[in-house]
């Protein structure tokens, strides 16, 4: 009792001074939970919530369709590979979410069945009767769980519904959230309840961003034709050729330095650029890591602007970040920086390419010839050195895994085809943490990248600078005196999320 006091006064000093610190301390706690009940759908909804009011939507749609996902398997196990279930008895450890900035979450009045289930229900269930033919170690492996029940989905799958349509709303991905709020709206009234209307509303801004999109392509073909001859069509007009292929399907998000990330380094010290350069003197010596001052990628309503100092303004505003500087005359043409990385992706299926480096595969009667892994069907390497070098980089996370080899590959509609290579490009780099046992953000490749993150300006969560500066190290691999190309936007969060469907291959 006396420590639950404890816990109801540090929350509420935390509530009233900051509520964006106390949101961080409930996400923190429904962290926690899911890594110890990574299989009930209510802690993804929880925390999914929790990342919504931070203003986190793309979190936010991430944690709703594992959520999603996990209650789809509970009502038809043998459609789904996850199992729905929760564990038995983790009340005991459940820490106190305090009533405050979360407003939303206390009215949804979630029904946290793995925390509150009754003992009858737990007594009942008999774990020795659970596949008593199956293997011991998978039965060992749901000692302690109990499955997620019909009733369970019944009265919180509008929930998850809400906020999946309205996380991908506020991304800007509208084909999906119009694809999940049809979906919804086809709950039955026991399951959907009260709350049809909020998805109607939804459903207006959907249709509301198909009228603006049609408008402004309506403008632009019409560019340099006189007011006069336009004709302007009303919004029933244009809301009658409606077609959901026709809604934007690519989101955005901001980048965003999540409050949790311990893991920046100090890209900007000398002994970071003094390891970059040593590094970089192998694949490209004429040139050198120099830290440098450039103008930032968005506005800040912070710093010098809320002060009028203008000078103030734009130091605030200026973007430290990591360049590559020639140090020695280079031709037109010229390739200046060759790198071999394992950190690669395509999505051409049965390409004769090396699983490892992405380069041709040698013909038979090469004097190399290509190595295929012996656990695996269709992985080939280009040599005996790329055979290894995966194995120790990534390949032992998925070797001997079924089905791996086409997520991704072979797309139809052309239009897709860069939203995919996102997918596995982030797929490879979650293989490469597990191999190496190291997190994601810890590994050579990526860890120095900076992508300019842009700052909360609402005032909820203070800003949180990184222990450095950032840089602007792309993971390019053979660069040619010319210009690049421009970074492609953020894609569709909802494309990577069949892909995160376990803490254990999450970036908490």
């Amino acid at each position: 009792m006396a420590a639950q006091a404890e816990c109801d006064n540090h929350c509420k000093l935390s509530n009233d001074k900051n509520p964006g610190l106390a949101l961080l301390m409930q996400r923190e706690d429904a962290t926690a939970l899911i890594y110890a009940d990574p299989h009930n759908p209510m802690r993804h909804l929880r925390r999914g919530m929790v990342h919504s009011e931070l203003g986190y939507p793309d979190l936010a749609a991430a944690d709703a369709y594992r959520a999603l996902t996990l209650f789809e398997a509970a009502i038809d196990p043998d459609s789904s590979e996850y199992k729905a279930r929760k564990r038995v008895g983790l009340d005991g450890v459940e820490p106190i979410v305090c009533p405050g900035p979360v407003g939303e979450v206390a009215a949804m009045n979630v029904h946290d069945f793995g925390n509150d289930c009754d003992d009858d229900e737990s007594e009942n269930y008999d774990f020795d009767d659970e596949d008593r033919s199956g293997d011991e170690d998978e039965a060992g492996e749901d000692e302690g769980f109990i499955p997620i029940f019909q009733d369970e989905y019944t009265e919180n799958i509008r929930h998850v519904y809400i906020l999946l349509v309205k996380s991908l709303v506020q991304c800007g991905c509208m084909r999906d959230a119009y694809d999940f709020c049809m979906l919804a709206m086809g709950l039955s009234d026991s399951e959907l309840k009260s709350d049809r209307s909020v998805l109607e509303e939804q459903l207006a801004i959907i249709k509301r961003s198909f009228v603006d999109h049609q408008r402004s392509l309506r403008q632009k073909e019409r560019h340099g034709i006189s007011t006069d001859e336009q004709k302007q069509e009303t919004d029933d007009e244009l809301l009658a050729r409606f077609q959901p292929a026709d809604l934007d399907a690519q989101g955005s998000a901001r980048r965003v330095l999540y409050p949790w990330n311990t893991h920046e380094p100090d890209r900007n010290a000398p002994e970071t650029l003094q390891l970059l350069n040593e590094r970089l003197k192998k694949i490209a010596p004429k040139c050198e890591v120099r830290a440098v001052a450039l103008p930032p990628l968005y506005h800040s309503t912070l710093g010098g602007i809320a002060s009028g100092n203008k000078e103030g303004q734009e130091q605030e505003e200026a973007s430290i970040q990591l360049g590559l500087v020639a140090t020695q005359d280079i031709a037109p043409g010229e390739t200046f920086l060759h790198e071999s990385s394992l950190l690669t992706a395509t999505n051409r299926l049965h390409d004769h390419l090396c699983d490892a480096c992405n380069g041709p595969i040698p013909e038979l009667s090469a004097t190399n010839p290509s190595v295929a892994c012996e656990n695996c069907e269709d992985t080939i390497f280009c040599s005996q050195e790329c055979h290894d070098l995966a194995q120790n980089v990534y390949h032992a996370a998925e070797c001997g895994q079924e089905g791996l080899e086409s997520i991704g590959k072979d797309v139809k509609d052309p239009k897709d085809k860069a939203d995919y290579l996102y997918l596995l490009l982030l797929g490879r780099t979650i293989a490469m943490a597990a191999t190496q046992q190291i997190h994601p953000l810890d590994l050579p490749e990526v860890k120095y990248i900076w992508g300019d993150f842009h700052p909360l300006d609402d005032g909820m969560i203070p800003p949180i600078a990184p222990s450095s500066s950032p840089n602007s190290n792309d993971h390019n691999h053979n660069h040619n005196h010319n210009h690049d190309p421009p970074r492609p936007p953020l894609r569709n969060p909802a494309l990577l999320l069949p892909l995160i469907n376990s803490p254990t291959n999450s970036l908490p």
